[in-house]
């Protein structure tokens, strides 16, 4: 649970920062759903949120996370910044 929570916040901090798009999101949380037999309620609100503001998703997002660390996941996203931005130079 805690490698999902990272997953979860890592794909928070990337929606606020605008390097995932709402769809992006949307289309995770539909594979999460698939794949886990037993995922969090926030998770299945997310994927039902098409038409809702990316602020209304991140907060549903920040619900499941909470006061996780965000160390961690804030270095994935720098990280994932960084080959965005390598790859596009």
């Amino acid at each position: 649970m805690e490698g999902f929570r990272t997953l979860t916040s890592v794909f928070s901090l990337g929606l606020s920062c605008g390097i995932f798009s709402k769809e992006m999101i949307i289309q995770w949380c539909d594979q999460a759903i698939e794949a886990k037999d037993n995922v969090p309620f926030e998770i299945i609100e997310v994927s039902l949120m098409s038409k809702s503001k990316i602020d209304d998703i991140e907060n549903k997002l920040f619900e499941l996370t909470g006061h996780f660390k965000v160390e961690h996941p804030a270095k994935l996203v720098l990280s994932i910044i960084y080959d965005k931005g390598h790859r596009y130079s």
